[in-house]
């Protein structure tokens, strides 16, 4: 995919949670560039959450087009949909889903056994093993020191960071990131941003985070803001 390719295109989109429900997401357009990182920021209602699980390919939507890595996610079955984010999307999720029986570099090299494509990208790299110690050490957890430790007795900061090297092995194609700051203190949301900045940038990857901190923008090339974006929101200033 060149660097002019699109990542993400969006078209016509609408999604509900129920047949006849409210529409709580209406995107006409939007388009993301491959190798672009992009931060999509907005406030709680806004419909962050949903469109993060649309680009996942964990939901679809009730109408419209969602192109992403080239593949039109409204043509393939749930099942396909999950082979297609295990190969293809990085996803970093608020809550982690660590596997607590699995050490730290067992919980990173997770994504390669889930997913052949992966698995031979980071074999290209070097070796499962060693790039997920590669991450692990640039995030400052080295397996030497952490790697005998459950993840369960990990700090909330050190767990996070755990997720955000799963979610990198194998360079997929597009990594989202929910709140991947939420639980880093200042020292260490510049490290992580640093880091994930560099890995995208040197695999051509595509980089969404989606946060509510405004203040995270200075480390991206763009920012959607969901208030603008979403037109199933009520206008500013008026009732809901």
């Amino acid at each position: 995919m060149t660097s002019s390719a699109l990542a993400i295109r969006i078209t016509d989109l609408t999604f509900s949670w129920e047949p006849q429900g409210p529409v709580i997401l209406s995107i006409e357009n939007l388009t993301v560039k491959a190798g672009t990182q992009t931060l999509i920021t907005g406030p709680s209602g806004s419909g962050k959450t949903s469109l993060l699980n649309i680009l996942s390919g964990v939901t679809v939507p009730t109408t419209g087009s969602v192109e992403i890595l080239g593949q039109e996610m409204t043509a393939l079955n749930a099942q396909a949909r999950d082979k297609f984010r295990a190969d293809r999307v990085g996803v970093i999720f608020q809550m982690f889903n660590l596997l607590p029986y699995l050490s730290i570099l067992e919980n990173v090299m997770l994504s390669c056994m889930f997913s052949s494509e992966r698995r031979t990208a980071a074999l290209d790299g070097g070796g499962v093993e060693a790039q997920a110690r590669y991450f692990l050490d640039a995030l400052q957890l080295s397996p030497s020191e952490f790697g005998g430790r459950p993840v369960n007795t990990l700090s909330i900061g050190q767990q996070q960071r755990v997720a955000v090297a799963r979610a990198l092995i194998g360079n997929p194609g597009l990594v989202i990131a929910d709140e991947p700051t939420s639980a880093l203190d200042a020292r260490n949301r510049e490290m992580f941003l640093n880091l994930i900045s560099k890995v995208c940038k040197e695999n051509n990857t595509t980089l969404i985070v989606v946060s509510h901190d405004e203040a995270l923008f200075k480390h991206f090339d763009h920012r959607i803001d969901m208030e603008t974006l979403n037109s199933a929101l009520p206008m500013k200033g008026m009732p809901a």
